[in-house]
């Protein structure tokens, strides 16, 4: 075969298949301050979703929330960890 090397192909394609083979890692326990409130932002980051649509879970009961003064929400980590176990 003219102009290929196939000890540079083959050498790719082992270097891919060994990415794809490796275990993917799954989300450890505590991952999360236990011993403090997370806020609107952290809990939105720590899901990977925006703080709308941390507050529709909120809505709708999926996500409890712990009102703090007037206006401020906040949410135990042990709740948002949850959240993640059942979405995946």
């Amino acid at each position: 075969m003219r102009g290929v090397n196939l000890e540079r192909t083959l050498k790719d394609l082992t270097n891919e298949a060994a990415k794809r083979a490796r275990p993917t890692e799954e989300p450890t326990d505590n991952l999360l301050p236990p011993d403090r409130l997370l806020t609107v932002k952290e809990a939105a980051q720590y899901l990977s979703i925006g703080k709308s649509t941390l507050w529709l879970r909120v809505k709708s009961g999926e996500l409890p929330s712990y009102k703090v003064g007037q206006r401020t929400r906040r949410f135990r980590p042990e709740d948002v960890e949850a959240l993640v176990r059942r979405r995946t």
